[in-house]
């Protein structure tokens, strides 16, 4: 994990060893990052100091995770998780997983967005391609849409209430 001053585009500092590390969310309120990297984890990052905090033990390599700003949870897809695809949610301040969701009708649970307004956070599945909504206080699963196949990314956007799926196969 690289760390690089926005205006100089200077790095100025790097956390190391963590392998497979692929998505980064900053706590601007605490000044952390989260990392989610390796066979299971979600590294805690002090920005203003380049040093690992922690790190947050999953169930499998994390993929999209979204922090509420309103809230201390985490939401992290688990597509390989042992035992199926699931959501984790953490408790950033206990700095543990407090929760699980299995899911059913869809798995590959990789992109994820989040209205936290609205208690739903919106997934996008690759097997079969689905658009899962689940309401973040339960767990439970709202709904499920077919969407573009290969989901790559997924967007919420509160003005229009619209949410957009990004798709490998070519189409939006």
């Amino acid at each position: 994990c690289v760390i690089v001053d926005a205006k100089t585009f200077e790095t100025v500092g790097r956390v190391d060893k963590l392998p497979d590390a692929d998505n980064v969310r900053y706590d601007a309120a605490d000044g952390l990052l989260y990392c989610g990297y390796g066979e299971g984890a979600l590294a805690v990052i002090d920005a203003r100091t380049s040093k690992l905090v922690k790190a947050i033990e999953l169930a499998g390599h994390p993929e999209s995770f979204q922090l509420e700003t309103k809230g201390p949870r985490i939401f992290v897809n688990v597509p390989d998780a042992r035992g199926g695809a699931q959501v984790a949610v953490v408790d950033r301040k206990a700095g543990k997983v407090i929760s699980t969701w299995k899911l059913s009708d869809a798995t590959a649970n990789f992109p994820m967005a989040l209205d936290e307004a609205n208690h739903r956070l919106f997934i996008g599945c690759r097997k079969p391609a689905r658009l899962l909504v689940l309401d973040t206080e339960s767990g439970r699963q709202v709904t499920s849409i077919a969407c573009v196949g290969d989901a790559d990314d997924v967007f919420y956007s509160p003005s229009s209430r619209r949410i957009y799926v990004s798709g490998g196969e070519g189409a939006v």
